[in-house]
Order: C-alpha cells, then sequence, then structure tokens
C-alpha cells in the first residue's frame, strides 16, 4: 500500500520553483544556498519557463493557487483575496469557498507553506497578469482593465515599501 502524494499542480510547481530560485523557503540548512546577483533576470528567465504551466491555467487553478501560496495575513493578502473571488465568480459556484480559514487548515498546505516575501510579490502579479488574460479571452475587457488596475495598485504599494526599506536601512 505504497501512497503517493498526488502531483503538484503546475502553478504551484511554478510559483515554489521561484521562490527556491530566489532563495526562499528554505527550511534545509544542509542545503547550499545560491543567491543571484540580480534577481530581475532571474524572474524574466523564470517567466520564459512557467508559461508552459501557465498556458493551460483556468480561474479555478489561479483561485486555488492564490489560496496555497499567499500568505492572507502577508503582504500579498489583497492580491489573494481579489484571485480567489474572481474564481468563485468565474465558476458561478459560491459553495467551492476556498477561504483563508479553509487554506489555512489544509494539512498539505501546512506542511509546504506560504511562499516568503522573497517570491509572493512576483507570484502575486504573475497570477494577476494569468487572470487578466483569462478574463480578455473571454472578452470580459471591463473585468480585465478593473483587475488591471488594481494589480498595477498593487505592484506600486509593494515597490514603494521596498523602496522605503532600502532607503531607511541604507542610512
Amino acid at each position: 500500500t505504497n501512497t503517493a502524494a498526488p502531483p503538484m499542480p503546475p502553478l504551484e510547481a511554478a510559483a515554489r520553483r521561484l521562490e527556491r530560485l530566489l532563495g526562499g523557503g528554505l527550511s534545509d540548512k544542509d542545503r547550499q544556498l545560491f543567491t543571484y546577483t540580480n534577481p530581475a533576470k532571474v524572474v524574466r528567465r523564470w517567466l520564459g519557463t512557467a508559461s508552459g504551466a501557465s498556458g493551460k491555467a483556468t480561474s479555478s487553478d489561479i483561485g486555488a493557487a492564490a489560496a496555497v501560496l499567499l500568505d492572507p495575513e502577508g503582504s500579498c493578502h489583497e492580491g489573494r483575496t481579489i484571485l480567489m473571488s474572481v474564481c468563485e465568480s468565474a465558476d458561478g459556484d459560491t459553495d467551492m469557498e476556498i477561504e483563508a480559514d479553509d487554506a489555512k487548515d489544509g494539512e498539505e498546505i501546512k506542511e509546504k507553506g506560504y511562499l516568503t516575501v522573497s517570491s509572493s510579490r512576483e507570484v502575486e502579479a504573475w497570477l494577476l497578469s494569468l487572470q487578466v488574460r483569462i478574463l480578455w479571452k473571454e472578452e470580459k475587457y471591463t473585468d480585465a482593465m478593473n483587475l488591471v488596475q488594481k494589480g498595477v495598485n498593487m505592484v506600486l504599494a509593494h515597490l514603494d515599501i521596498a523602496a522605503e526599506n532600502m532607503t531607511s536601512s541604507s542610512g
């Protein structure tokens, strides 16, 4: 009776790969950590490799990934909430209820944990862009543009916080 764990969904696997590439989430202290001098280049290359995972993604996949990857009490809580609500409204099924409490209680989520700050903002922006693409393909142009505006505002807020942290630590 060998029960193998179910395979990780493609969006989650891609996000966790970025987490490892950027040096976050290492609970195993025996593993060697490589840090990159150009994280923007790492993210750009990762986006090229993550396109396979994102090509067939549905709104449900994106909402489920947001629930598992983005901490409801972290810096990406707003993006997580938006992505999960878009998923619910796209499915037309409010009984699906991927809520913060449900996500916190899941044993599998506890094992893997939410993404750390090293990659959560990038993954949030990526998931938002995937959802915008889906809405655009469904010809829901107003919804897509509203989500774009919310996403841009969230990314700008992340950049402002990062810039503030850089200036306060330098001097």
